[in-house]
């Protein structure tokens, strides 16, 4: 997570840090990902193979109170009822 040398990921890494996460503080962030689930409204359902994609949009607070909009995904595999988390990245609202 957060890995400056990952070949798809970098982009992401480098948004998050600038934010202020790092590996000091992953659990930090795991929390204000969770906390864009569990309080905002799905934004879109993609239903894939796989299962059914769940989009949500919010306001992400930095460990240096920097705040950004951000996409989270999260998917329900079929057979499965609880989401698990994909990625997420900034919004481009």
């Amino acid at each position: 997570m957060l890995s400056l040398n990952h070949p798809v990921g970098h982009s992401k890494a480098v948004f998050f840090r600038a934010l202020g996460f790092d590996e000091n503080n992953v659990e930090q962030l795991t929390n204000a990902l969770l906390k864009i689930a569990v309080t905002e409204n799905v934004s879109d359902t993609i239903t894939t193979e796989y299962g059914v994609k769940y989009l949500i949009s919010g306001e992400l607070t930095s460990p240096t109170d920097k705040t950004a909009r951000i996409v989270t995904i999260w998917i329900i595999d079929k057979g499965q009822t609880n989401p698990r988390f994909i990625t997420a990245c900034p919004s481009e609202e």
